[in-house]
């Protein structure tokens, strides 16, 4: 998942955001598995074939499960299917960019529901898995009908849309006067004005088809697709894509051939849709039934892979689904490749526990939060993080494979930062919603980022500490600008699928979470909220421990922090600390691509000019300092960092 599209033109998706919500919420609400697979492959022929009977040629669809799904709810949803990072500029590169569409998402689909990496039958028959390369171009076919557009889709109830035309009064704002102006040197000679100018009105025009984009971002759209034969006239820089006229999508579909070597300059025999003919009972050619059968109509094709994958019948997904979630709580599958059920995966540590946790999870309605329980109360899982016998477990079992203890494991990115924000006391729990912009490092945020021929508006973070300190999977996730500290605390790239986060210890993460500015500011926060809570040292420093670690201190551990905190409150009593500035323009520089002429320009920075910043150290007193660095320690320690 991400808000923009990647690669050189990094194209916003302005609407991408209610994907993420839809994604979300069905989590929270417990829908069962198998509904939330055909939402996401085929939620516009679910509302096809439920309001207009289209594509129903079998009583094999059963839409009972959706009569009360919402329209917006399935178009939204069948965004899943436009998630990889994508662009199409022109007719040139036409054929390329379909493949690389129909590439992603076969190999998105293999991952994410069937642990099975498809990409590697794209160009010859598989070398380990019993998967032929005709099976690859086959899943391909379900996928030619699909078309993107950003379709009408009304907010629901559920979803915040307050303030939405307040931002979006912003957007026009900036496209009516992108506030840059040409920022030249003493000694420039008429040529170098000349030709700065140019790049200057570059830079405006790219930065205002940019926020063309980012209007509908406030608007009641959803980022998805509908069947029809190929648009001709789509293009990634168009600002909005509506869904075409009736009879403009109707006509002859995309007909995908057997590529050979998978070049689209040796193309093979054109190939009808199916799923892997591996699995049991799923070969149509052998045998064809309602199950295995893919229709090779211009309606349906997804819907038909829905059944096929949702099925109990198939072996793989309910496995695939109960894997991951295992991962989850011990940050190791009973498979430890999620993505990679084949003969190249590693074997699962307890296959009988796989088999019995996915029968359990199908008998019971694919409910997540049942097999979630089911775990949680197991012993397994409510074992100290300890060896019983740390000599036995490092001879029998080192790596802790059969789970005689529970294994440690680091909090991801995304959940360090919530959990600071927690022990401060400024998260923002309010869920849902247009993309936030935390605070990231200003060198990073006033950087040039390229887009083609030009430069993207400078990064700035939303206006206020509520809007900024929310959770951190509402946070505005472009694919070329990424936020150091979740970067170097090892979040994942959005181009891919990620199996399994790694989890490094390296040395600049000591700079990103013991130097930043953001982590002082959430200790300098924390240290205010101790000291608003409990008015003695000891009280306070209890407290600390106790935000911190879920934990009281030892008496040992309260005098040495009660210590450190006298000696810097007397140190800061003679060092004031200076109030930090937040820049009302920034001066940028870019060299002009056409003529290599090194231009500058000034850039209004609009939400700094009005900008509510955090609680800073030239507010505070001595003492809130002096607990600021302690509290910044305590956000360090293995203890905090750690799941034991």
């Amino acid at each position: 998942y991400a808000d923009t599209a990647g690669f050189s033109n990094d194209f916003e998706r302005p609407n991408a955001w209610r994907y993420r919500d839809y994604v979300i919420r069905s989590f929270n609400r417990d829908k069962p598995f198998d509904q939330f697979i055909y939402e996401q492959l085929a939620g516009d022929e679910i509302l096809e074939a439920r309001d207009r009977q289209i594509g129903v040629a079998s009583k094999a669809f059963d839409l009972t499960p959706f009569e009360h799904s919402s329209p917006s709810e399935l178009l939204v949803a069948a965004g899943y299917l436009r998630m990889g990072p994508w662009e199409h500029t022109g007719m040139s590169v036409m054929a390329l960019t379909r493949q690389q569409f129909l590439d992603d998402v076969v190999n998105s689909v293999g991952e994410t529901f069937l642990g099975t990496t498809l990409r590697c039958c794209q160009c010859h028959d598989h070398k380990f898995d019993p998967m032929p390369t005709l099976d690859y171009y086959r899943m391909q076919a379900v996928f030619a009908p699909v078309q993107f557009a950003e379709r009408d889709a009304p907010f629901e109830d559920w979803e915040p849309t307050a303030g939405l035309e307040e931002q979006k009064a912003r957007i026009l704002k900036l496209i009516e006067d992108p506030g840059i102006e040409l920022h030249i040197h003493e000694n420039a000679t008429e040529r170098e004005i000349e030709d700065a100018m140019k790049g200057v009105t570059k830079v405006i025009n790219k930065q205002t088809s940019i926020r063309e984009r980012q209007q509908y971002r406030y608007d009641p759209l959803a980022f998805s697709v509908y069947n029809g034969p190929i648009d001709l006239k789509y293009r990634s820089n168009n600002a909005r894509h509506p869904l075409p006229a009736p009879k403009q999508r109707t006509g002859e579909v995309q007909q995908v051939a057997l590529l050979k070597a998978g070049a689209l300059e040796t193309p093979g025999d054109i190939v009808t849709p199916g799923v892997l003919s591996a699995l049991p009972d799923s070969n149509d050619f052998a045998q064809k039934t309602e199950w295995n059968s893919i229709p090779n109509d211009l309606h349906g094709r997804r819907l038909a892979l829905a059944r096929w994958i949702a099925s109990p019948e198939n072996p793989l997904t309910a496995r695939v689904i109960v894997n991951r979630i295992w991962q989850w709580h011990f940050g190791t599958g009973i498979a430890e490749n999620p993505n990679n059920f084949g003969k190249t995966g590693k074997k699962p540590t307890h296959p009988e526990l796989l088999d019995w946790l996915a029968i359990d999870f199908l008998e019971h309605g694919w409910t997540l939060k049942r097999t979630h329980r089911q775990i949680m109360l197991s012993e397994t899982y409510q074992q100290s993080g300890l060896p019983a016998d740390p000599e036995l477990s490092a001879k029998v079992d080192p790596a802790n494979k059969l789970l005689s203890w529970f294994p440690p494991r680091r909090l991801s990115a995304e959940e360090i930062r919530d959990s600071m924000l927690a022990l401060s006391g400024e998260l923002n729990p309010e869920m849902f919603g247009v993309p936030i912009r935390p605070a990231i490092n200003r060198e990073v945020a006033f950087q040039p980022r390229h887009v083609m021929g030009s430069v993207a508006p400078a990064y700035q973070p939303s206006q206020t500490p509520a809007e900024r300190n929310r959770r951190t999977i509402y946070a505005l996730k472009v694919r070329t600008l990424r936020d150091p500290m979740l970067e170097v605390f090892d979040q994942p790239n959005a181009d891919n699928s990620c199996e399994r986060r790694d989890s490094s210890t390296v040395t600049p993460q000591v700079f990103g979470l013991f130097n930043a500015q953001n982590s002082y500011d959430r200790a300098l926060a924390m240290a205010s909220r101790i000291s608003d809570e409990a008015d003695r040292p000891e009280q306070r420093g209890r407290r600390a421990f106790e935000l911190a670690y879920g934990r009281q201190p030892a008496e040992e551990e309260l005098a040495a922090c009660l210590v450190h905190v006298r000696q810097l409150t007397a140190h800061y009593q003679t060092q004031p600390a200076a109030r930090q500035e937040f820049p009302p323009f920034i001066i940028r520089e870019m060299v002009e691509e056409m003529t290599g002429i090194t231009f500058q320009w000034k850039e209004q920075l609009d939400v700094y000019q009005q900008y509510v910043p955090d609680f800073q150290a030239a507010d505070a007193s001595p003492e809130i300092r002096a607990w600021a660095d302690l509290c910044l320690v305590l956000m360090n320690s293995n203890e905090f960092l750690y799941v034991y």
